[in-house]
């Protein structure tokens, strides 16, 4: 039987090397360059284990990643029929997703079109996207045939031992038994993580250069009324000889970073010192550096200790918010501001100033708590006396439901109401009306365009005009009229202006992007005039700067030529903009 494991992304394209490993290592692990599956390397790696289904059965690996431009408006992934083409160019037996609220809709219309094309194959989802109420996914889902809830390892190897019949008997799995639709015995976990070979020592999985992901363990103690982490609560670790071996792979082939995929990194104090004595057995010199999260709740002298000797590109800590009933619905401890304040300077002096993330729209909290937690935050990223600020960066996010989630189950009782396509936003509920949101989001773009290396927004937080947010001034559709006749699609002097769009992590500009028709392109960002900003090209209330795409350059020439006609057009157009209250671009 041949089973091809399939992984969905959106690759980001980034404007170029944003940091030593070229905008690998950054806030969101699927957004990087060249993302990839790791669950699913393991699934196989797992499987495989077993010789009896290695001689009975061939595991193949796609991953599927579309490029997600800085100027793109839609974060989910969405597929092509090229795509599928791909797929069936395997000629499976079995197709397996791994699922995530950003790409199911995009698995749901693949299982259709490939059982449209080829009605004998089956379809298996797993992930996180089958977490609550299974039975109604695959009910209102005809192209599915088999979901996997919780890790996956021993619900997959089992189905390959009983050649995807009887699939009742696999633990975590709902499946359809003819019009029925059954269930298997509860989920299970694999408890000896040793006992899942490394898919990077099996030559399985070969990520780009800087773009590595590994897990010292998995399992979380907390139960977040916003999260799906983990289904099993039970922490696990891998051995120190299994994370030596495979940070000295990664350091044979050019790796200088890696990202830790664990909720944190810090939960068990005796685990963290062993792993980091392995990681630095293996790399003596300290050459790779890590991004990871951390609980600043359980930060001791020992844990600090350990992570000094952790080379840090990047470290976590989720706050969420410092209103106490805001932690409380969503089943979190109070924050003692006093107490997280040094414990996230000791973080900074131990490894370097971590990225502190915060959640808007939590059931509980109120416009004051998260303006009083996003600005005490903010001051914190202000060295004092000459020691390193107790937070490099802000990061927010608006408050996401997670089917599964706690919130979800609660949703009715909270009046919740949340995107139900794509990733689940909230609109409103939990106390939060749409207006005081969109008056926290244009708050949020504000204080981005005033600190934009200090305060980032994880999502797309500014992409939402209809939720507020937005600054009219440089919204798509403003921009749209500042460059009329030019119009998406639309070509002159051989530059074809492709799309319109926001800066997708502050919100504080326009982005317009142009491909010459000789290959290479063109991004250019329009931003608020500020003569502070000392702007090589300005007009009368907008500030322009050209960046090049990646690809090859276009000519110098016609590179000045687009700009001399954007400059054009949009100063015989700006003074016919319609004034907006508040937003005066002269300001």
């Amino acid at each position: 039987m041949r089973i091809l494991l399939v992984g969905l992304f959106r690759s980001f394209v980034p404007e170029g090397g944003d940091s030593p490993f070229g905008s690998q290592g950054g806030f969101v692990d699927t957004l990087a360059p060249h993302p990839f599956s790791l669950a699913n390397a393991c699934l196989k790696s797992f499987a495989l284990a077993d010789p009896s289904i290695a001689a009975r059965h061939t595991i193949e690996l796609l991953d599927l990643a579309e490029p997600l431009e800085l100027e793109d408006d839609r974060e989910e992934v969405a597929l092509t029929a090229g795509d599928v083409d791909r797929i069936l160019a395997f000629d499976p037996d079995v197709v397996g997703f791994s699922g995530y609220c950003w790409n199911v809709d995009a698995i749901g219309h693949a299982a259709a079109a490939l059982k449209q094309r080829r009605p004998g194959i089956r379809i298996v989802l797993g992930g996180r996207a089958t977490s609550g109420d299974p039975e109604e996914i695959l009910a209102s889902q005809p192209g599915l045939d088999v979901l996997v809830v919780g890790e996956g390892e021993l619900p997959f190897r089992e189905m390959l031992r009983l050649d995807f019949e009887h699939l009742e008997q696999c633990p975590g799995v709902v499946a359809r038994r003819g019009s029925e639709i059954v269930r298997g015995a509860p989920p299970a976990s694999v408890q000896d993580l040793d006992a899942i070979p490394s898919p990077y020592q099996l030559g399985m999985v070969s990520p780009a250069l800087h773009g590595m992901m590994l897990e010292l363990g998995r399992g979380c103690i907390h139960a977040c009324g916003y999260c799906t982490w983990n289904s099993d609560k039970q922490l696990r670790h891998f051995g120190p000889s299994r994370v030596e071996a495979d940070i000295r792979w990664a350091l044979e082939r050019g790796h200088r970073h890696i990202t830790l995929n664990d909720s944190a990194i810090n939960y068990d104090t005796p685990t963290l010192v062993r792993l980091v004595e392995a990681i630095r057995r293996a790399d003596p010199q300290g050459s790779i550096r890590f991004t990871y999260n951390v609980r600043h709740d359980r930060i001791s002298p020992e844990q600090l200790d350990a992570l000094s000797r952790l080379p840090t590109h990047m470290v976590l800590c989720g706050i969420e918010t410092l209103l106490a009933p805001g932690m409380r619905e969503v089943d979190r401890d109070a924050v003692d501001g006093e107490a997280l304040r040094k414990a996230l300077e000791q973080v900074s002096a131990a490894t370097r100033p971590p990225v502190v993330s915060i959640v808007l729209g939590l059931p509980g909290d109120t416009e004051e708590g998260f303006r009083h937690t996003l600005e005490t935050l903010l001051s914190w990223c202000e060295p004092v006396e000459g020691k390193p600020p107790a937070a490099g960066t802000v990061l927010v996010s608006l408050l996401q439901v997670y089917r599964g989630s706690k919130l979800w189950h609660r949703r009715k009782e909270l009046g919740l109401r949340f995107e139900d396509r794509g990733i689940p936003y909230l609109i409103e509920g939990g106390g939060w009306t749409q207006q005081a949101l969109a008056r926290c989001k244009a708050f949020l773009v504000e204080r981005m365009t005033a600190n934009p290396d200090r305060l980032k927004a994880a999502e797309a937080i500014a992409l939402m005009p209809a939720r507020g947010g937005m600054d009219p001034w440089v919204s798509p559709e403003a921009v749209g009229k500042l460059i009329v006749p030019w119009q998406v699609g639309m070509t002159h002097d051989g530059w074809t202006l492709e799309k319109i769009g926001v800066m997708r992590d502050t919100g504080r500009g326009a982005l317009l992007r142009f491909r010459w028709h000789q290959g290479g392109g063109v991004r250019v960002r329009v931003t608020r005039r500020n003569p502070d900003r000392g702007s090589r090209i300005c007009t009368r209330h907008f500030d322009l700067s050209p960046v090049p795409l990646h690809g090859p350059m276009p000519p110098r020439q016609a590179a000045s030529r687009l700009m001399k006609l954007v400059y054009a057009a949009i100063t015989r157009n700006e003074t016919s903009l319609p004034h907006v209250p508040g937003h005066d671009p002269r300001v």
